[in-house]
């Protein structure tokens, strides 16, 4: 079940809003809001649809295909584009973790003069 995580990573890192925020746009309470997030019930069609127009991703990336949420641009590599659509299938605590290595990588390799 990978709408859990996907919803939480469009309403943080795509539609930048809090949970309330999102609820109310929605017309719901943050409850019930929350209760689609935590993977509690299962998401309504029409909520499918309206989080994907706000979000610009598609309801299939949402609820269950390992596609990116928008396709990568033209001037990415093809191992860029690679690591990119791994990143965005990653869950939240995993893409947490990516930045973090990255950071330390990037780090690692400024101080080697690379």
């Amino acid at each position: 079940m990978k709408y859990p995580n996907r919803l939480r990573q469009v309403r943080e890192d795509v539609l930048a809003v809090t949970q309330l925020e999102l609820s109310k746009s929605l017309g719901m309470t943050p409850q019930n809001y929350q209760r689609y997030e935590y993977g509690k019930v299962d998401i309504k069609a029409s909520m499918i649809v309206t989080v994907c127009k706000m979000a610009g991703c598609s309801a299939d990336w949402l609820i269950c295909n390992d596609r990116p949420v928008a396709p990568a641009p033209d001037d990415l590599g093809e191992d860029e584009v690679k690591v990119l659509g791994e990143y965005r299938n990653l869950s939240y605590e995993g893409q947490e973790k990516a930045k973090e290595q990255l950071c330390l990588l990037g780090l690692k390799y400024k101080k080697a003069g690379v």
